[in-house]
């Protein structure tokens, strides 16, 4: 009996050794990956950054899950499950048929991710082209310098629809390389026909609209702020067409979770500076949980709310993403920002309830959304709701002072 005993005893150790040696199929699970995003990190802070020391050690964040789960809160906690010990955590893959990806919020409709995402070419100058519409709308708003001191927005629309995104402008050559990444299609007025447009052409091939090539894109007036879109014409139009298949696109890749990470440092304002008549705000409103933007009056220069003109209320994001990327400048207005190929990943600082954490982005495959990494190699948690993503220069100094974080843009040094 005694030999039978030990017998099964040795069998199942070594069943649950051979389970444990089984490869675990995640994302970003791989242990050489996360030692490999950890060193990044731990060499990218050694350099000169402009701003104070990060303290050699920091508490490790949660490691995602190997099997990505949404967890709901329940109506009435359990004596073994409490408030402070749940969240609503998805992804980064296996998202429910009812979950934004690019946000991991539910929809009102599923049916609508049956699409591709659209990414709209929107100008922060001229001033009297303010306040923008429909950017409060977008699942995620990528700000990129142009040249000549002047920015533009990129939001993208996915989970819901906008019926006047406004005003449109031109694209630039960074534009089809964030667009592969979405699956999305490219919606501008125009472009350069022999520096730019080539470009587009030749990495998006018929995956992009511009004016009078779309019944969505409206003209009102000469003037280059004149044009707006209604996303949901667009895409109509694009499916008929069969240029959108009307099948969900592959948009997996993003980690949410309620829960705060632990570790960071006091964020609770981001100023994002191009010059002095050029400057956005993101201040953390506690009530909301939300970060709002401000930016510069066109008069006075004074900060003041930047309010969405289809609602009227300040833009309000759940997290706010600092990418430090080569801006090169071609010529004037004319900007190569390395966006593609990436694996090794670069520096970012990321936002998110009021506190601010140093990790890493990469993009690791041309048709797979970014990804964002903490200090220990770990996808980065965000909150769940909306994103705004600021690309500024690998040289760019950032500044702390009491929770306050100032970026200054500076183009990419020789």
């Amino acid at each position: 009996m005694t030999i039978r005993r030990t017998f099964f005893i040795a069998l199942i150790s070594l069943m649950l050794l051979l389970a444990g040696c089984q490869k675990q199929v995640a994302l970003v699970d791989e242990e050489s990956q996360k030692t490999e995003v950890a060193g990044l990190v731990s060499e990218l802070q050694t350099q000169e950054w402009g701003k104070k020391e990060i303290p050699a050690t920091k508490t490790p964040s949660p490691e995602p899950s190997s099997t990505p789960t949404v967890t709901k809160i329940p109506d009435t906690p359990t004596a073994t499950m409490t408030p402070t010990e749940v969240s609503y955590r998805v992804g980064p893959s296996d998202f429910p048929d009812d979950v934004n990806p690019l946000t991991g919020l539910k929809v009102d409709n599923p049916e609508i991710m049956n699409r591709l995402p659209l990414m709209v070419k929107v100008p922060n100058f001229p001033a009297y082209g303010r306040p923008h519409g429909g950017l409060s709308a977008a699942d995620i708003v990528f700000e990129t310098w142009i040249g000549a001191g002047a920015n533009r927005f990129v939001p993208i629309y996915y989970g819901q629809d906008c019926d006047y995104v406004w005003p449109i402008r031109s694209v630039r050559i960074v534009d089809p390389e964030l667009a592969t990444l979405y699956h999305a299609i490219l919606v501008f007025s125009g472009g350069d026909p022999v520096k730019v447009l080539p470009k587009v052409n030749d990495i998006m091939d018929n995956k992009y609209v511009m004016e009078g090539t779309t019944p969505g894109m409206y003209s009102n007036g000469a003037d280059v702020t004149r044009l707006h879109v209604d996303t949901k014409v667009v895409t109509e139009d694009l499916q008929k067409r069969g240029i959108d298949p009307g099948e969900k696109p592959e948009l997996e890749g993003m980690l949410f979770d309620e829960k705060i990470p632990e570790g960071g440092e006091d964020g609770e304002k981001l100023t994002f500076h191009f010059s002095k008549i050029n400057s956005g705000d993101w201040v953390y409103d506690e009530e909301s949980g939300k970060y709002m933007r401000w930016i510069e009056d066109a008069a006075s220069y004074e900060m003041i709310p930047l309010i969405d003109k289809n609602t009227g209320e300040q833009l309000a994001f759940s997290n706010v993403i600092v990418l430090f990327t080569p801006n090169n400048e071609i010529e004037t207005q004319l900007i190569d920002i390395k966006i593609w190929d990436n694996p090794q990943g670069r520096r970012a600082i990321l936002f998110r309830d009021g506190k601010a954490y140093e990790g890493i982005w990469k993009t690791t495959d041309r048709n797979a959304p970014m990804q964002f990494f903490d200090e220990d190699g770990n996808l980065f948690p965000l909150k769940p709701g909306n994103t705004w993503i600021a690309i500024t220069g690998t040289t760019s100094p950032v500044e702390v002072e009491d929770g306050e974080w100032f970026v200054q843009f500076r183009v990419q040094l020789p």
